[in-house]
């Protein structure tokens, strides 16, 4: 970001709020940071209005920053797992003939599900979906939870861009601070893991952006990929399934992990990410032998299955679903 004195010297100069909002956007633009909606710019004003020294002030656009660098280092982390333009482009056709069919938004949701671990959206490419797709304004709180059910970035949503209705799935930097708070880092000189909940956004940003552009066909990008699980853990989470049809996420959520984590990491739940700990109640698949908490199991396969799956942590029993790690299903006796 620019100067953090000389924007507060710019704002200081600036005729109205609007010039103030501006100058705001503009030295975030500066910084390569994605830039602020005129509703972020207006609440970073309000934060400076009440701010009673200079010092404060420039506390208030010192925190600002590192939210927004914070949030560019998850931007870059999950790029890789969005879909493409013309996947998005495919869609909007789903979208067009559901609504001049006038069929429900379950259909782009088969169609959202036929695409398995592809179905994750940004918040942009959301945004466009709808507006390319002419949905009807008494509709549209349908279609937007099934698309926003599919968003991956979040944080990125708009109030101004998405409907109030859909948009409770936004998550905001605080949310994703705490999930930093989670991941550790392996240090390359063999020392103790690092925790990214220490170290400052610039840096954190820097280190994904490097480890994206290098050849990792060896070595896959290790920061990138904990970034990923942390946020495709709780994906589908806070979902109201019977508006969003998404109880497949957190199964295609699963899977992304499970590949992130690798064959045979079986001491970590693809599901919750917490470990798999010798003592409490662990299902383990008969096929690649990974491990998966009982209970996150059994919730997985009766979101996905859409009916009650007993809670007999027996094997054999209910109908299964398939293993993150390797699809395999296993027959019910």
């Amino acid at each position: 970001m620019s100067d953090l004195e000389e924007v507060l010297a710019r704002l200081a100069a600036a005729e109205s709020a609007g010039d103030q909002m501006d100058i705001i956007r503009t030295a975030w633009g500066s910084a390569g940071l994605v830039e602020l909606s005129m509703a972020e710019s207006e609440e970073v004003l309000t934060k400076l209005g009440k701010a009673c020294s200079r010092t404060e002030q420039l506390a208030v656009l010192t925190r600002c920053s590192e939210e927004r660098l914070l949030v560019c280092a998850f931007d870059v982390a999950v790029s890789p797992l969005i879909m493409t333009q013309p996947t998005v482009r495919h869609l909007v056709k789903i979208m067009r003939g559901g609504v001049r069919d006038g069929t429900t938004a379950k259909r782009l949701s088969l169609a959202l599900d036929s695409l398995e671990t592809g179905c994750f959206l940004s918040a942009a490419q959301a945004t466009t979906l709808m507006a390319d797709a002419h949905v009807d304004e008494r509709q549209s709180n349908e279609w937007w939870h099934v698309v926003c059910a599919r968003v991956l970035d979040k944080w990125n949503l708009r109030d101004e861009e998405h409907t109030q209705v859909a948009c409770y799935y936004g998550w905001d930097a605080a949310f994703l601070s705490r999930l930093l708070r989670q991941v550790e880092f392996i240090r390359t000189d063999g020392g103790e893991p690092v925790s990214a909940a220490s170290m400052p956004a610039a840096e954190l940003q820097c280190r994904i952006l490097a480890e994206q552009s290098a050849d990792h066909r060896d070595k896959p990008p290790e920061m990138s990929r904990q970034l990923q699980n942390r946020v495709l853990a709780v994906m589908g989470k806070a979902d109201h399934f019977l508006y969003s049809h998404s109880r497949n996420v957190r199964m295609y959520a699963a899977q992304l992990i499970a590949a992130n984590l690798g064959s045979g990491s079986s001491d970590t739940c693809a599901i919750c990410l917490d470990e798999c700990q010798n003592g409490c109640a662990l299902w383990a698949c008969k096929q690649c032998g990974n491990r998966l908490h009982s209970s996150c199991y059994h919730d997985y396969a009766r979101k996905r299955c859409k009916h009650e799956v007993s809670d007999d942590e027996t094997e054999g029993k209910g109908k299964s679903s398939p293993c993150p790690y390797c699809r395999y299903t296993e027959n019910p006796a």
